[in-house]
């Protein structure tokens, strides 16, 4: 617990506590002058224990042979080149201003104490109490006075945290209200090739080897065409492919044929003989039995799916529209190479 002479470890201009917890719980007033944002306390705590140790003078060891090692002052020479080389390369920036004064309301006080109770499964005692407040305080000072230095720039943890922070701002603005049924008629009929059924083939195939049609396979495929076509019959090779697919929707059919083999399917006479076709597999003689084309079916039918596709398409939308408002608050300048040109 922090004493109440003229000098605290923190030595903070002006702060304010409230007197009051909402648990009705009279708090003791701090002899400074800080006005805390909320802010929850697993972040609080991090630093907890470091921070108390900061502020409390502890008797420690000496350890004089330790102090005249020359390894220990050669590491400490190179820590200070460190820390002034990255000083001297961090570009300048205007003086940040920060608000010096911090508030501790009685909703912040309650939900500390309520976190510590989450955690140790039992409340705080006063000391603790208070002890967690000045925590707070001193972490709050800590983050301002860090903002006031600069040092948040070029640092990734603190930028990731930043993205971070803002994607649920996003997020949140880009939340979207339930569609009505005019709404996702209208998202429907416009995105209507989205949704519309799969065309539905009867399919027989014939399978050939390249390996065994010779020096010129298009031109036997040809020569078996017309006898197939004149009724004769004709044999494939063995194959594990299946000869007939009735009604098989066209996706099914691209996935063991392949795509460039199902869309030729799609424009093939129906009722006759047609080839050759190549697939993975080799080539093929193929009649086109039957073609249902894709149908757009009700909404009454599709409407889960129409409604997740509505509400994918909103969030985007309304991401890029946040997106956009930022941007328009920023003059952005890319410095390309020098092969390049600079982009206002």
């Amino acid at each position: 617990m922090m004493g109440h002479d003229s000098k605290s470890a923190c030595e903070l201009p002006f702060v304010t506590l409230s007197s009051q917890s909402s648990r009705g719980e009279r708090v003791a007033p701090l002899p400074w002058a800080l006005v805390l944002p909320d802010r929850p306390l697993a972040e609080e705590q991090s630093l907890a224990i470091g921070l108390t140790r900061a502020k409390i003078p502890r008797r420690l060891p000496t350890r004089m042979k330790i102090l005249k090692e020359p390894l220990l002052h050669f590491l400490v020479l190179g820590a200070l080149i460190f820390v002034l080389a990255r000083s001297n390369d961090r570009p300048s920036a205007a003086p940040v201003t920060i608000d010096t004064r911090i508030t501790i309301t009685a909703a912040t006080i309650d939900r500390i104490a309520k976190d510590f109770e989450a955690l140790q499964a039992r409340p705080p005692t006063d000391a603790e109490l208070e002890r967690l407040i000045e925590r707070k305080i001193l972490d709050e000072a800590y983050v301002r006075e860090g903002f006031r230095r600069g040092l948040e720039r070029d640092d990734p943890i603190v930028e990731r945290r930043l993205r971070e922070k803002m994607g649920i701002i996003a997020g949140e603005s880009a939340a979207v209200p339930p569609p009505t049924d005019e709404t996702l008629r209208d998202f429907l009929s416009a995105n209507a090739e989205s949704f519309r059924a799969d065309p539905r083939i009867s399919l027989r195939q014939m399978y050939f080897d390249p390996a065994k049609l010779g020096a010129d396979p298009e031109a036997e495929l040809a020569r078996l065409l017309d006898r197939l076509r004149s009724g004769a019959a004709v044999t494939g090779h063995e194959t594990l492919l299946p000869s007939h697919r009735p009604d098989a929707p066209l996706r099914s059919l691209a996935a063991t044929f392949g795509s460039a083999f199902a869309d030729r399917l799609t424009s093939l006479p129906v009722g006759e003989w047609s080839g050759p076709l190549r697939s993975g597999f080799g080539w093929h003689l193929v009649k086109v039995e039957q073609r249902e084309p894709g149908k757009l079916p009700p909404l009454e039918r599709i409407r889960d799916e129409v409604r997740d596709a509505w509400e994918h398409a909103e969030i985007e939308r309304r991401l890029d529209a946040f997106n956009r408002d930022l941007l328009d608050g920023y003059q952005v300048t890319i410095e390309r190479s020098e092969t390049g040109e600079e982009s206002p």
